[in-house]
């Protein structure tokens, strides 16, 4: 196993893996690949040249941290990195996948990072002419033919930074119980009560029949329709250039990024930006098997 390869023009570096520790042998390490291809059902330079191959970047750093929880389950951390050829870091994301020992138990997935360096990755895309998606989808979309191969039955995310709250139902996330589903729904209710409130203090005018489609969508999450949020955040309805800059103030508090560049600001965005929910996609439910494909266009 290399420590480095090259996939297209991107060159890829595998990091010393904290499994092994700084002064672990060449042994240990080579033990700790085999125990990965074991794991994983494929290699991990298999690994390292699908990651690589669908996300945007020039150097791509990949690190890997092995361990143990509760003592029957067996976790594996992906740790990616990518940077500019000039050093800049653009953004980052982390996987944690749970093998547990019993065969009962189905295997899952964590996603607990995502960072983006939003300027340095629009002055990347800018200079490289790269016109794909924001890295969040293509980084996602990565890893889905490994979980696929490796058989996860689940991907669990939280979502409470940023653009979490609004983009994880884009993907067929759901909240993972009732209880969550109504708290974001009423969340997601007093940010429209609010945001409707300014807009006719501010005498903006706005489309009705589309805000009473909000609110009725809104009404059916409150009741616990599972699916309402996806239905809310597929609203495309928008006042961005419209509503001098109320929805956007809005967006840039509840999300917590005073100098984030908000795009396509929908009236969706503004209700869904810095929800905090905890979710997940099970892989053997259609609807969300089909959204999530559909969605990072693999289907």
């Amino acid at each position: 196993m290399k420590d480095g390869i090259t996939v297209g023009n991107k060159k890829v570096t595998l990091a010393p893996l904290s499994a092994f520790g700084n002064m672990a042998s060449q042994k240990r390490k080579e033990e700790f690949i085999q125990e990965w291809d074991s794991k994983m059902n494929m290699s991990l330079e298999t690994v390292m040249r699908e990651i690589a191959s669908k996300i945007p970047g020039d150097k791509i750093g990949i690190a890997l941290e092995s361990g143990k929880i509760r003592a029957a389950t067996t976790n594996v951390t992906i740790s990616v990195d990518v940077a500019a050829n000039n050093g800049n870091q653009l953004y980052r994301f982390s996987r944690t996948l749970y093998f547990p020992d019993s065969e009962y138990v189905g295997k899952s997935v964590y996603h607990s990072i995502f960072v983006c360096e939003q300027d340095a990755f629009s002055a990347w895309a800018k200079q490289s002419g790269y016109r794909g998606h924001d890295p969040g989808k293509p980084s996602v979309g990565a890893m889905v033919g490994i979980y696929d191969h490796v058989g996860i039955k689940e991907i669990r995310v939280h979502a409470n930074i940023n653009m979490g709250g609004y983009s994880w139902h884009k993907y067929g996330f759901k909240c993972e119980d009732r209880q969550t589903l109504i708290r974001t729904a009423k969340d997601a209710q007093s940010t429209f009560s609010e945001y409707l409130t300014k807009l006719d203090t501010a005498k903006i005018k706005y489309d009705k029949a589309e805000m009473d489609k909000i609110q009725k969508i809104i009404d059916m999450a409150k009741a616990g329709d599972i699916k309402a949020m996806w239905a809310l955040v597929d609203c495309d309805y928008s006042l961005e250039k419209m509503d001098g800059g109320i929805g956007l103030a809005i967006a840039k508090r509840n999300g917590r990024k005073p100098n984030f560049n908000y795009k396509d600001l929908t009236v969706a965005k503004v209700l869904c930006i810095g929800s905090d929910w905890l979710g997940n996609i099970n892989m053997e439910d259609p609807d969300q098997n089909l959204r999530l494909r559909k969605y990072l266009g693999l289907i």
